[in-house]
């Protein structure tokens, strides 16, 4: 006795056999091939159309006639699309706290809470374009992104994907260049690096955020290898010779307190 079973349907795959598949009464099963199988079929002449099998030139009923023979619909799902705030960085206003470990709003610094502390517009050690440097002072925990520094006006804000901040009481360095081999500056930190171009004659310097100026500084003259600094009882002056050198030539405390007074 032999037992035929037609087109089969399996966890919502539609199959469509070629020809039917048979047992025989002993329990063992003859399968016949799909049609894209190299092996005969029941028909000789059948063909293939849109993935289905034609047997004597008619389609064979199938369980979901809306899909594509052998394709459920939920092969043919769309990825969906990247969400593209994750790709266009930090919004405006916001940076990454590593520490954190999570994006939040800048803080800015206020009127008081950084000032400008010391500047050298002459070094000797190296020259102007590669060692000139201004420290500021924080008076409050912000952050630097955003800061702005120029000379006759506010520059470029300084930017960073990262949120570079600063914890009240610290000193941070604004310099041309950063890399100690060729600044003059040896082992000291550089925090930001900054294109501002200080005079040798008289000149400004001036720092704000949001183009609003938050201090400025001015001077009538320099004396080559020695900082302008402001002290600790907020009196300017050309760095004293009791000051300590940082190179073999050149006098300042950058990135560190002026802890010797003006004359």
């Amino acid at each position: 006795m032999r037992r035929c079973v037609g087109p089969s349907v399996v966890a919502g795959f539609a199959f469509t056999m070629a020809a039917a598949s048979c047992a025989s009464s002993g329990g063992r099963f003859a399968t016949l091939s799909d049609a894209s199988s190299d092996a005969p079929v029941a028909k000789a002449d059948a063909k293939v159309r849109d993935g289905a099998s034609l047997v004597d030139g008619e389609d064979p009923p199938l369980p979901f006639p809306d899909l594509d023979a052998g394709r459920d619909a939920a092969d043919a799902k769309v990825p969906p699309k990247p969400d593209a705030s994750a790709e266009a960085g930090p919004v405006a206003g916001q940076c990454f706290d590593t520490g954190l470990g999570a994006t939040r709003a800048i803080v800015k610094p206020t009127a008081g809470q950084l000032v400008i502390s010391e500047w050298m517009p002459n070094p000797t050690a190296v020259t102007d374009a590669n060692g000139e440097w201004f420290e500021l002072h924080a008076t409050a925990n912000f952050d630097l992104n955003g800061v702005q520094a120029g000379t006759t006006s506010l520059g470029a804000a300084f930017t960073s994907a990262n949120c570079v901040p600063v914890t009240s009481g610290q000193f941070v360095l604004f310099a041309r260049n950063a890399t100690g081999a060729t600044n003059g500056l040896g082992t000291v930190t550089v925090d930001v690096v900054t294109t501002v171009s200080l005079v040798n004659a008289s000149g400004t310097l001036m720092i704000g955020v949001d183009g609003t100026v938050l201090d400025t500084v001015t001077w009538a003259n320099t004396t080559a290898g020695k900082s302008i600094m402001i002290d600790g009882s907020k009196v300017q002056c050309i760095a004293p010779a009791a000051v300590t050198a940082y190179n073999a030539t050149d006098i300042g405390t950058p990135r560190a307190a002026n802890t010797v007074a003006c004359p």
